[in-house]
């Protein structure tokens, strides 16, 4: 997209009888400048994809539900009962990043008894 604003730009300048070479090999090289800056920006600060992200909260998830019911199975309770805050917190942690997509109030997460 840089790209067509500098040509624009450049063509603007034309029109206005101002374009000279040294302008426009300044703005070809600032363009440049900031595209290698995004793209070392997002190799070094931005490493995760939100695939891996979102994979590794749901096996974390699924591993919490798997313990608990397990647990239940098993006829550990208190062993159940830990599993299922650990996920309740979870899903809260999860809960908070998510965008809310309209203007109605949530109901809080309330396990089945």
């Amino acid at each position: 997209m840089m790209f067509f604003v500098t040509v624009m730009v450049g063509l603007l300048y034309g029109l206005i009888g101002v374009l000279t070479p040294a302008l426009l090999a300044l703005r070809v090289e600032e363009t440049a400048i900031g595209a290698v800056s995004a793209a070392l920006a997002v190799v070094v600060i931005l490493p995760v994809t939100t695939h891996q992200l979102t994979d590794a909260w749901s096996r974390r998830a699924m591993d919490c539900v798997r313990a608990c019911a397990g647990a239940a199975d098993r006829g550990e309770r208190e062993e159940a009962a830990d599993r299922l805050a650990e996920y309740q917190a979870l899903h809260a942690a999860l809960a908070a990043l998510e965008p809310p997509l309209d203007s109605r109030p949530r109901a809080p997460f309330v396990p089945a008894a």
